[in-house]
């Protein structure tokens, strides 16, 4: 149970971190193009 929790979690934050990086690029792209 330990094993998997830790590796949700990482996935889980991993997975957020790719998101805001994704969010945060394309939108400074926006606002460059803007």
């Amino acid at each position: 149970w330990q094993f998997w929790l830790i590796g949700v979690g990482m996935v889980a934050v991993v997975f957020g971190a790719c998101g805001l990086l994704f969010e945060y690029y394309s939108g400074t792209r926006r606002t460059a193009e803007h």
